[in-house]
């Protein structure tokens, strides 16, 4: 028992250092992040290892909240100095849109609600950074080589999306195939009812984790497609929407709504 008691001032001490340490280098071993205020369209600026505290993955970075008061499509930047950031975007009940990592880009599609936007680094590092979110258009020109769009500029977006979106002939992809799509994140007990309506030929793809077709559907004229899909797995499924060609002209502009429920 003397034993017992002359080691309970040694842990006291331990205890207190431990809480020391990460009071001066923002570690928390709290399961949520008290999260700044933040409005879209606005610059934001902190520290990456300074009150850093544990996200909605159990990572530990920075959360800033904030609420869509109408379908939004933005591009969230992290600049960084030291550290390759990644960036996560939540609901405001900790389910996630989507996520880019080490290039602190993510171009997400937001239904009207409230969100959590979540910067954190995967190697440890720190550094300080700033943080912006800017409207930007769907679609855009080809970033690789090979005519295809990098994961920065797959619009991530979730059920409960309508989306309206015009593909134009400065979009990605060939002359015949110009492209929009979206990757939408599904658990694996998700089923996803997709609507899509264009008014000039079309080419409809849905996409599974493993990039798999499971569902596609080829409009020669103006109409509506409509898939359900019962999700094998969670991640990322994407909806690829392409224009087709008439003759030697591309149908372009294509206009088309889609929805997700």
């Amino acid at each position: 028992m003397k034993f017992v008691l002359r080691l309970a001032p040694l842990a006291i001490l331990m205890l207190a250092a431990c809480a020391k340490i990460d009071s001066i280098f923002g570690n928390s071993s709290s399961s949520s992040c008290s999260a700044t205020v933040y409005t879209l369209g606005s610059t934001a600026t902190g520290t990456m290892g300074v009150h850093d505290c544990r996200g909605p993955n159990g990572f530990s970075g920075q959360l800033y909240s904030f609420s869509a008061t109408a379908q939004t499509n933005i591009r969230v930047t992290v600049v960084p100095t030291g550290f390759a950031p990644t960036v996560s975007v939540f609901t405001g009940t900790n389910k996630i849109v989507g996520e880019s990592s080490y290039n602190g880009t993510l171009r997400v599609f937001l239904p009207a609600d409230s969100y959590q936007i979540f910067v954190y680094s995967l190697d440890g590092r720190g550094g300080a950074y700033t943080l912006n979110t800017p409207a930007t258009t769907l679609g855009g020109g080809c970033l690789t080589s090979d005519g295809s769009l990098t994961e920065s500029d797959m619009g991530f977006t979730l059920k409960g999306a309508a989306i309206t979106g015009q593909i134009i002939a400065t979009d990605c992809g060939a002359v015949n195939a110009k492209m929009h799509w979206y990757r939408i994140r599904l658990a694996g007990t998700d089923t996803l009812n997709t609507t899509v309506t264009v008014d000039k030929p079309a080419g409809l793809y849905l996409v599974s984790t493993t990039g798999a077709v499971v569902a596609n559907k080829e409009l020669a004229a103006p109409g509506t497609w409509t898939s359900t899909y019962a999700a094998t797995a969670d991640g990322s499924y994407t909806l690829r929407i392409e224009s087709r060609a008439s003759g030697s002209v591309s149908n372009l502009p294509l206009n088309y709504t889609v929805a997700l429920k």
